[in-house]
């Protein structure tokens, strides 16, 4: 929280590469590989990543085609 607080005060005209990819408008961000893959591991695994599940979900929503990995 400290180091997002910082960054956020003292570089505000960043941007993470996920909402780079969001707001260039691309069809796949970083969300499939990173939590994606938590995911689809769990689910071969049958271990529940709900987290996961549900923040794939939420970026998913923000991209152009509304898809995500799962």
């Amino acid at each position: 929280r400290r180091v997002l607080a910082w960054k956020t005060r003292n570089d505000r005209g960043s941007a993470s590469s996920m909402r780079q990819d969001l707001a260039r408008g691309r069809t796949q961000t970083e969300i499939d590989d990173i939590n994606g893959a938590v995911l689809l591991a769990g689910k071969a695994c049958g271990v529940p990543t709900p987290a996961n599940a549900r923040l794939c979900e939420l970026v998913s929503s923000l991209s152009p085609l509304g898809k995500g990995p799962g």
